[in-house]
């Protein structure tokens, strides 16, 4: 009878924990939707807690039971942006078969996104580059707040998206594809190729930043990709 009733307060306790979980989540995402659509009627620079608050139907101080600082709101804010490429990455890559190929096309899809909303991109990846922040927390617990976001289709790409910073994700993507076509590089070279095309990226993050008026978004993703495909030829991978 003892072990009965330990049981039936142990699951009582844990429904409990699980209520309170799943309004936490439930709270945090009505934040977070309320913050984009500021953000997308005014941009991330306008997003506010007070603002954010209003729109959701709470106040100032209730958002900061869910949410550490603004900060962290913004981060999670941002992730929707990053979903919408894993969402898109799969249907663009499936006509595309040899490996490093589709890396230039994951390049191109993350450029064409990124270089759609470049503020938000560079919070995500460069921003807090320097605090060894924990990228991958915010990448599980977006889709945690949000189970129904996550496409089965990008299962492949899940340890690559949410690699604990960007310098990981393209170690990881470009080795894969060496891997897959039997280049053997030495792990140097690899991590210097990954080094040179982030910094070629993030050159054109910052350009566009700037002057959104640099170029169009498909001529910097065009440019971008060809410096990155330089890269590889520079050390002797045959692209076609």
């Amino acid at each position: 009878g003892r072990l009965v009733l330990v049981l039936f307060i142990g699951g009582f306790f844990m429904q409990q924990k699980d209520r309170k979980q799943m309004y936490r989540q439930q709270t945090m995402g009505y934040f977070i939707n309320a913050a984009l659509e500021i953000i997308e009627e005014e941009g991330i620079d306008s997003l506010s807690i007070r603002k954010t608050a209003e729109k959701a139907g709470y106040n100032s101080a209730t958002l900061y039971h869910y949410f550490s600082d603004f900060e962290e709101l913004r981060i999670f804010s941002a992730m929707k942006y990053l979903d919408q490429y894993a969402k898109d990455l799969p249907a663009y890559l499936e006509p595309v078969t040899r490996p490093l190929e589709r890396y230039l096309k994951i390049w191109e899809c993350f450029c064409l996104h990124s270089f759609s909303h470049p503020d938000i991109f560079w919070l995500l990846f460069f921003k807090h580059a320097d605090t060894n922040w924990d990228f991958s927390y915010y990448f599980h617990a977006y889709y945690d707040i949000f189970p129904e976001s996550w496409s089965e289709d990008a299962a492949n790409y899940k340890n690559m998206l949410s690699s604990a910073n960007f310098s990981e994700r393209e170690f990881l993507s470009l080795t894969d594809s060496l891997n897959k076509e039997n280049i053997f590089l030495p792990e140097s070279d690899i991590h210097n190729l990954a080094t040179m095309n982030i910094m070629l990226y993030r050159g054109m993050l910052e350009t566009l930043r700037e002057d959104s008026e640099y170029l169009t978004i498909e001529e910097a993703t065009a440019t971008t990709v060809s410096f990155i495909r330089r890269a590889l030829t520079s050390y002797d991978i045959d692209l076609d």
